[in-house]
């Protein structure tokens, strides 16, 4: 009960101080209040939060409060951190742990919408393979909902984050 407890008090402080809290810097200037680390996996062995589950991953096109943009199987928004550009991750440590990256084991598949021309892999620093849209690393941001966008245009970490559109472009609103 009280781990219960202590989890609920965490989750409102995060909403409390939501993404875009002015942390605008690199690592050395992370989020304040930790989210607690939650592994949403589905039952095909799609996974997201960072963590690796069997199977392939599954983007799509899907709807959201901002439009169509790139989504997870279960409609969570995708992002593109601008400090990657078409390169490696550069978001690791805090940054991953605000902003997860969306990783498979085998290759990921596109449906609804989103081009599998457009679907690759990059290797992480840990050896983890991060789907790629567009040759840009993507990731979720561990606060958002599914089909719910709630960190559009962000600085953090040094860079700015950006759901993508079906083209694979940053979709600037």
């Amino acid at each position: 009960m009280q781990r219960l407890l202590i989890l609920v008090v965490a989750l409102v402080g995060l909403l409390a101080v939501g993404c875009g809290s002015g942390n605008s810097g690199g690592p050395s200037s992370a989020p304040t209040v930790k989210p607690p680390v939650r592994t949403i996996t589905d039952p095909r062995g799609a996974f997201s939060g960072g963590h690796v589950r069997r199977g392939g991953t599954t983007v799509k096109i899907g709807r959201t409060n901002l439009g169509r943009i790139l989504v997870d199987r279960v409609n969570k928004p995708l992002y593109l951190f601008t400090r990657d550009g078409k390169g490696p991750s550069r978001c690791y440590g805090e940054c991953a742990r605000s902003w997860p990256p969306l990783l498979t084991r085998r290759p990921p598949r596109a449906t609804a919408r989103a081009k599998g021309a457009l679907l690759g892999t990059s290797r992480r620093s840990d050896g983890a393979l991060q789907v790629t849209y567009a040759g840009q690393p993507v990731y979720y941001y561990r606060g958002d909902p599914p089909g719910i966008v709630r960190c559009q245009g962000v600085e953090e970490f040094g860079g700015t984050w950006y759901v993508l559109s079906s083209s694979g472009a940053a979709l600037r609103s």
